[in-house]
C-alpha cells in the first residue's frame, strides 16, 4: 500500500519519517498536487498536513474529492490539512488533532490561524513567525496554570491576531499586548513561559496524524460515504494545469516536473530559464510577504501593462502570440502577473541589481571582456566630446535606428522601445535611448577603428 504525506514547516521531515518510514513524503501541497498523487495506480492513502498559502494556488477541494472517489483514504491535520478536513469531513476526509477540532467546532474560522512564514525547503522549512494557533495554545495553558487571567489571555490573543501572520513573533506579540494595556511584568512572565515550553499545537497534531496512520493499515474513505465528483469546466482546467498543459487525463499527460527535467538538457538556454524561474519564485514570496496578493483589478492592470510591453494591443496580435506558444488567456494572466511581481520586487534596487548583474557576469566568465569594452566605448565618446548622442550624430533616421535597436535587443516589431526600458533594467526610456545610440556609434566608429589599428 503506497502512502503519501504532504509535509512542510509543521514538523521536521526526519522526525516524521521516523514515525512513518514506509511513506512517500512531499513538500507542502499546492493546487494539482493531490490530483497527481491520487492518479497514481498504487496510491491508497494521502495525509495532508501542510499546504501552500498565497504565493501559489492552494489545494482544491475537488482534487481531494477526486481521491475519495477513487477509494483513497485522505486525512488532514495541523495546517492546510485541518482546514480541508473540516470542510470535507462530510464527504469522508478524516480530521485529526486540536486544530481540526477547533475549526470543526466553530471556535476558529480564519485560515490565517495556521499560516506562518518559513524558510526554504533546503533548510527544512524553519519557522520565521508564530502561527496564531500556537499563541492560543500557549495562552490556554498559561490560563489553566494560573499564570495569567482569562481577561489577560483575551487581550493578548486580540493583540496577536491583529499582527499579520508573516510578522507575528513572540516579541511582536509582547509589544502589542503592552500597547493594549497588559502589564509589562505579566507580559514578561508570559513570554518566558512561551520560550521555555514552546507549545506547538501544529507539530503535536502532525505527530498524532502520523501515529494514527502508522497504527491503522486499512485504506479507503469512511464506511458509508460515497463520493461522486462532478467534472465541471473548472475541474478540467485543474487537470490541464496539473498535467503541465494537457487537458486530458491519461498517459499523454506531461507534468511540470518531467517537463523541467527534459528542458534542462534539451534547451541550450535551460540554465537561463531556471534562473528566471527561481527569480519568479523568490519574487512571489517577497510579494506575499508584502501582502501583494492580486485582486481582480490588479491582475487586469498587469495584463494590460504586459500587453503594452509586448506590443500586443490588438486582439489579433494577442491571439497569434498565444497560439504560437500554445497558451490560454489564463496562462497569459499568470505570465503578466509574474512579470509585474518581479519588476516591483526589484524596483528601487538599482544598486543591488547592478551588483547582482556584475556577479552574474563574473560567474559566466564574461566580466573582463565586457568591462574592457565598456571602458573603450566611454573613451571613444569622450574623445569626440559626445555626452548624450543624438540620431543626427549616428547619421540615422528614427526608423532605421529603431530597426537596429530592436534587432540588438531581440524585440518584436510591435514592442515599443520606451515600454521596454524598465524591463531591460534602464531607469527611463531616455537612458535606454542614450545607451543604445552610444553603442551604435561605438560599434560603427570606435570599435571598427580599433580593429583596423590592431590589424595594422
Amino acid at each position: 500500500m503506497k502512502r503519501h504525506v504532504f509535509l512542510g514547516p509543521s514538523m521536521p521531515l526526519g522526525a516524521a519519517q521516523g514515525l512513518l518510514p514506509d511513506a512517500a513524503f512531499h513538500p507542502p501541497a499546492a493546487m494539482g498536487d493531490i490530483y497527481r498523487i491520487a492518479s497514481e495506480p498504487d496510491c491508497r492513502l494521502i495525509a495532508l498536513i501542510d499546504g501552500v498559502f498565497g504565493q501559489v494556488p492552494a489545494v482544491w477541494h475537488k482534487e481531494i474529492l477526486f481521491a475519495l472517489e477513487r477509494g483513497i483514504r485522505v486525512l488532514g491535520a495541523a495546517s492546510m490539512g485541518a482546514l480541508r478536513a473540516c470542510e470535507l469531513h462530510a464527504f469522508g476526509m478524516e480530521g485529526v488533532g486540536c486544530v481540526f477540532e477547533w475549526f470543526a467546532s466553530g471556535t476558529l474560522e480564519d485560515d490565517d490561524e495556521v499560516a506562518l512564514a518559513h524558510g526554504p525547503a533546503t533548510l527544512g522549512y524553519p519557522a520565521l513567525s508564530v502561527p496564531m494557533v500556537n499563541v492560543r495554545r500557549t495562552l490556554q495553558n498559561a490560563t489553566i496554570d494560573g499564570l495569567i487571567s482569562p481577561q489577560v489571555a483575551k487581550l493578548v490573543a486580540e493583540a496577536a491576531k491583529a499582527i499579520h501572520f508573516i510578522d507575528r513573533s513572540w516579541m511582536q506579540v509582547g509589544e502589542a499586548a503592552v500597547a493594549a494595556g497588559v502589564e509589562s511584568r505579566v507580559v514578561d512572565r508570559l513570554l518566558a513561559v512561551a520560550h521555555e515550553r514552546r507549545h506547538d499545537v501544529k507539530r503535536d497534531d502532525a505527530v498524532a496524524l502520523l501515529r494514527k496512520v502508522a497504527a491503522q493499515r486499512e485504506s479507503g474513505p469512511r464506511a458509508g460515504v460515497r463520493v461522486a465528483l462532478e467534472r465541471t469546466v473548472f475541474w478540467h482546467r485543474l487537470v490541464s494545469a496539473a498535467s503541465g498543459g494537457c487537458a486530458e487525463e491519461g498517459d499523454d499527460a506531461v507534468g511540470a516536473n518531467e517537463l523541467r527535467r527534459h528542458a534542462m538538457l534539451a534547451c541550450p538556454d535551460g540554465p537561463a530559464l531556471m534562473d528566471r524561474a527561481q527569480l519568479a519564485v523568490l519574487a512571489a514570496r517577497e510579494s506575499t510577504r508584502r501582502g501583494a496578493a492580486p485582486t481582480t483589478e490588479a491582475l487586469q492592470a498587469a495584463v494590460d501593462e504586459y500587453r503594452r510591453d509586448q506590443g500586443l494591443l490588438s486582439k489579433t496580435s494577442l491571439d497569434g502570440w498565444l497560439e504560437r506558444r500554445e497558451l490560454t488567456r489564463n496562462d497569459f494572466a499568470g505570465i503578466a502577473w509574474r512579470a509585474k511581481v518581479i519588476r516591483e520586487t526589484v524596483d528601487g534596487e538599482d544598486g543591488a541589481l547592478d551588483e547582482a548583474f556584475k556577479v552574474e557576469l563574473q560567474r559566466t566568465g564574461r566580466f573582463g571582456a565586457l568591462r574592457r569594452q565598456a571602458l573603450e566605448k566611454r573613451r571613444f565618446l569622450l574623445s569626440r566630446s559626445i555626452g548624450a548622442p543624438t540620431l543626427a550624430d549616428c547619421g540615422l533616421d528614427e526608423r532605421e535606428f529603431h530597426r537596429w535597436c530592436r534587432g540588438r535587443l531581440g524585440l518584436g516589431d510591435g514592442q515599443p522601445l520606451d515600454r521596454c526600458a524598465p524591463v531591460l533594467g534602464f531607469r527611463s526610456p531616455g537612458e535606454l535611448l542614450t545607451e543604445a545610440l552610444s553603442q551604435y556609434l561605438w560599434e560603427m566608429g570606435g570599435r571598427h577603428a580599433s580593429e583596423l589599428e590592431e590589424g595594422g
